[in-house]
C-alpha cells in the first residue's frame, strides 16, 4: 500500500483546477500532505524492518525518507541506528570470515569478506577477498592444453571462451584434440512447374454494368410507387384531420354564440363552459396533428423527389453505357523453375580427454532460376550459386563458431556438475565451497538455484541483518 495516499492526493490535486479557487496556499499545504505522505510510508516500512532485525533494508527505507525530509531529526536517529546495528554485525562477520579462511572453508570465507567489504569497506577484508577470488576463480574454471595434432584451433580462440584457461603447465589439464572430416562438397538440383496467365485474345459480353444500372431503376420505380402509395394515405388522414377541425371550429362558434347569451340560467352556462372547454381540448390536439402530418407530407414529397432525380440521372447514365463490353481472354502459361543448392559440410569432433563430442558444420548458397519467356513478359533469370571455392571462407568461419559452441558446452557441463555434487553433500562448509565455485565458472554468476540455496545456507548461519546478493559478492569489482 505504499505511496496510496501520495497518488490519492496528487489525482485529487490534478482534479481541482485554478478556476475552482485553489491559490498558493492550498498548493504549499497539499505538496506538504504528499510530503508527509511518502515520508511516513518510508518510515513505517524502516520501522518494521528494524523490528525484524533487517537492517540493510531499514537503511533503504530510512534513507528515502530523509530524502523526503532532509531535517528531520527522529529520521537522522533511526537511520544513524540502523546503520550502526549494520556495522556490528559487519565487524562480528569479518572475524567469521577470517575463522572461516583459517579452517579453509574459502567459498564461505569469499562470500563473507565480500558482505563485509559491501558494508564497512574494510581494507583487510577487501585483501583477503582479491586473495580468495584468484585462488579458487583459477580451481573453478576449465584447464586445458591441445594435443599436437589438434586442427588449426589456437590457444587464443579457447581462452576467448570463458571459463576456459589454456594453460600447458597445469598439471593433468584436460587434453582437447579438435578434428573435422574431410568437407563435402554437394550439389543438389531439382525442377518445378510455375503457373501463370496470360492474355490470348478478346471477346464481347454484355455490359455488366447495363445489367446493373437496370436493376437499380426497377428497385427506384418500385421504391417510387411505394412512396405515392404512402403519399396517398398521409393526405387522405390530413384532409381528415381538416375536416375534423372545421367540424370543432363550427361547434366551438356555436358554443360561443349561445353562451353570449344573457337570459340562460346558470346550470346551463356552466355546461357550456365545460363543453367549451373540452372542444377547445380536442381542438388543440386536431391542430398538433394536422402539424405532424403536414411534416410527413413534406418529407414525403422531397423523398419522391429525390427518386425522381435519381431515376433520371439513371436513364441518362443507361443512354451513354454500351450494350457490350470488349474483355480479354486469360489462359494458363506453364514454365519450368530449376532449383540448386550448393552445400559444403563436414562433421567436428572435440575429443576431450579422449570422449568424443561431435557438431554438424555446414555452409549452402541455394538459388532458382529460369529462361526469358516474352509472351507473359518474364525476363531470364541465370543461376547464380556459390562454388566450392567461394563457400570455404564461410565454412572455415563456421567451424570456429561451432568449435566455440562445443567448448561453451563443455564450460555449461562442468558448471552444473559443482552445483549438482553441492545438492549431493551434508556439509554446509562443503556445499558453499561448491557452490561458490558454480558461480566462479564465468561473470553471469550461479544459477537462479543455486542463488536462492546459498542465501538460505548464509542465513542460516549468520542471520538476516544484511542482504547477500549472491551473484554480486561472487565477482566485486575492486
Amino acid at each position: 500500500m505504499r505511496g496510496l495516499q501520495t497518488t490519492m492526493v496528487i489525482s485529487l490535486v490534478k482534479k481541482i483546477k485554478n478556476k475552482h479557487g485553489l491559490n498558493a496556499f492550498f498548493i504549499v499545504v497539499f505538496s506538504m500532505m504528499i510530503g508527509g505522505c511518502a515520508h511516513q510510508n518510508f518510515m513505517d516500512a524502516g520501522k518494521e524492518h528494524i523490528t525484524n532485525e533487517r537492517y540493510e533494508l531499514a537503511i533503504s527505507e530510512f534513507t528515502q525518507a530523509l530524502h523526503e525530509r532532509p531535517d528531520d531529526l527522529q529520521t537522522q536517529s533511526q537511520l544513524k541506528s540502523a546503520q550502526t546495528q549494520l556495522n556490528r554485525w559487519a565487524v562480528a562477520l569479518e572475524a567469521r570470515a577470517d575463522e572461516a579462511r583459517k579452517q579453509q572453508h574459502l567459498g564461505k570465507a569469499l562470500l563473507l569478506y565480500g558482505k563485509v567489504v559491501q558494508v564497512t569497506n574494510s581494507r583487510h577484508a577487501i585483501t583477503q577477498y582479491k586473495k580468495i577470488y584468484q585462488q579458487l576463480r583459477q580451481q573453478s574454471v576449465i584447464h586445458a592444453k591441445l594435443t599436437k595434432n589438434s586442427m588449426a584451433v589456437s590457444g587464443a580462440q579457447i581462452s576467448m571462451v570463458e571459463g576456459i584457461k589454456f594453460n600447458a603447465t597445469t598439471k593433468k589439464p584436460l587434453m582437447l584434440d579438435f578434428s573435422s572430416s574431410s568437407p563435402v562438397f554437394e550439389i543438389q538440383q531439382s525442377s518445378s512447374t510455375a503457373i501463370t496467365q496470360y492474355i490470348v485474345g478478346t471477346q464481347l459480353l454484355e455490359n455488366p454494368q447495363m445489367a446493373k444500372l437496370r436493376h437499380n431503376m426497377i428497385e427506384q420505380r418500385e421504391d417510387r410507387e411505394h412512396m405515392r402509395h404512402e403519399l396517398g394515405k398521409l393526405t387522405s388522414k390530413y384532409h381528415h384531420q381538416q375536416e375534423q377541425k372545421r367540424r370543432l371550429v363550427s361547434r366551438k362558434h356555436h358554443l360561443e354564440t349561445q353562451a353570449l347569451k344573457s337570459n340562460l340560467p346558470g346550470d346551463q352556462q356552466q355546461q357550456l363552459r365545460q363543453q367549451l372547454t373540452t372542444i377547445s381540448s380536442q381542438l388543440s390536439k386536431v391542430q398538433r396533428q394536422i402539424s405532424k402530418s403536414s411534416q410527413r407530407i413534406d418529407r414525403q414529397r422531397h423523398r419522391l423527389s429525390d427518386n425522381h432525380h435519381a431515376l433520371d440521372e439513371m436513364v441518362s447514365e443507361l443512354s451513354h453505357t454500351p450494350a457490350v463490353v470488349e474483355v480479354p481472354v486469360y489462359a494458363d502459361y506453364e514454365y519450368q523453375l530449376r532449383h540448386q543448392t550448393n552445400s559444403l559440410s563436414a562433421s567436428l569432433f572435440l575429443s576431450v580427454n579422449r570422449v568424443m563430442r561431435t557438431a554438424n558444420v555446414q555452409v549452402s548458397s541455394k538459388d532458382t532460376s529460369h529462361g526469358a519467356h516474352p509472351s507473359i513478359g518474364l525476363a531470364a533469370d541465370p543461376m547464380q550459386v556459390q562454388s566450392k571455392n567461394q563457400l570455404q571462407p564461410q565454412f572455415e568461419q563456421q567451424l570456429k563458431v561451432m568449435s566455440k559452441r562445443l567448448l561453451t558446452e563443455l564450460v555449461d557441463e562442468h558448471r552444473l556438475a559443482f552445483y549438482f555434487r553441492a545438492n549431493k553433500e551434508d556439509s554446509i562448509n562443503k556445499q558453499l565451497d561448491l557452490l561458490v565455485f558454480h558461480g566462479l565458472v564465468t561473470k553471469s554468476g550461479a544459477i537462479e538455484k543455486a542463488v536462492v540455496k546459498t542465501k538460505d545456507l548464509l542465513r542460516v548461519q549468520y542471520g538476516q541483518q544484511g542482504e547477500f546478493d549472491v551473484n554480486r559478492l561472487l565477482h566485486l569489482a575492486l
